[in-house]
């Protein structure tokens, strides 16, 4: 659809519904193609266990291959090349000595920030064709959409 269609805001929960899912699967595209292009020649696989490991502190390899939606050897393939290449660090758990953690280290943070930033700037880019009125409106959407989650999620 073209910026030139305005769109009418869904008034109905269902609609509103449907608006924010197919938006969402729409941002989601976006953001993990712009990601991926500076995954500084990390396979996607490796990439996205890098950043589930940052995004849940204390991940051990089970939520990771859980997160990920992969088998145990799978992702623990992943971990061990991440580890070998300095990214990601096997600590014990303090809690239960039985239990391996998995950590970023500066390295893998630095791949996940380029690429996050990269994405930002393209984000950037993008957004300066709105209108500031526009640009306030996805701000307040994301900001009401992003409180009315966090409710619900912590609940």
């Amino acid at each position: 659809m073209s910026r030139a269609t305005k769109r009418v805001a869904p008034a109905g929960e269902r609609d509103c519904a449907a608006e924010v899912l197919e938006t969402v699967q729409v941002l989601l595209w976006y953001v993990r193609r712009h990601m991926r292009k500076h995954r500084k020649g990390l396979s996607v696989p490796q990439f996205r266990t890098l950043v589930k490991v940052r995004n849940d502190p204390g991940a051990t390899l089970s939520t990771v291959a859980e997160k990920l939606g992969a088998s145990l050897p799978t992702a623990s393939r992943s971990v061990g090349i991440l580890v070998s290449r300095g990214y990601i660090r096997r600590v014990g758990s303090k809690a239960d000595r039985r239990q391996v953690l998995l950590e970023v280290t500066a390295r893998g943070a630095e791949i996940i920030d380029a690429a996050r930033n990269a994405t930002l700037e393209r984000m950037r880019e993008q957004f300066a064709g709105l209108t500031a009125p526009e640009r306030r409106t996805v701000g307040e959407a994301m900001g009401i959409l992003r409180e009315f989650l966090d409710l619900r999620c912590s609940a």
